[in-house]
């Protein structure tokens, strides 16, 4: 009993964490926090997560010119598949119907996106048949070779 008395009175001036910790055999110091402050089992340690990121002006213009167009503009006639489509048909339409200002900024635009290449006069200018027909020659060539 004298000796329980005293082995109380050496832990009563303690802190009831380290002697839980001397209890336990684990040794709190640098990379080893103490077992009440770690990361429960299947608790993250951010809850809440990154934050999102704000939506800037440009993705929400792009996200909403690539919806697909409304059931009005297809009742019209245009077969737009994207709200940009839709706004590009109504701008020619516009334009072709005498509007000054939808012809300029039609032409403007043109314009912007710079010259476009034109189709191959004949079927032998196209560098895709060129090349299909090199190919031919030299597969050929192969051939005669074996």
């Amino acid at each position: 009993m004298a000796q329980d008395d005293s082995a109380r009175d050496e832990t009563a001036g303690e802190n009831p964490r380290k002697r839980k910790a001397a209890a336990s055999g684990y040794a709190v110091g640098y990379g080893k926090p103490p077992l009440h402050t770690r990361f429960r089992k299947g608790q993250s340690g951010n809850p809440s997560g990154r934050p999102r990121r704000k939506t800037d002006l440009a993705s929400l213009l792009t996200r909403a010119l690539d919806r697909p167009a409304a059931a009005a503009a297809e009742a019209q006639g245009h077969s737009a598949a994207t709200q940009r489509e839709a706004i590009v048909a109504a701008l020619v339409e516009k334009s072709a119907s005498g509007d000054l200002g939808a012809t300029k900024l039609l032409f403007e635009l043109m314009r912007q996106l710079g010259p476009s290449a034109e189709p191959p006069a004949s079927p032998a200018d196209d560098p895709r048949e060129m090349l299909l027909r090199r190919l031919a020659r030299l597969a050929g060539d192969g051939k005669g070779a074996e």
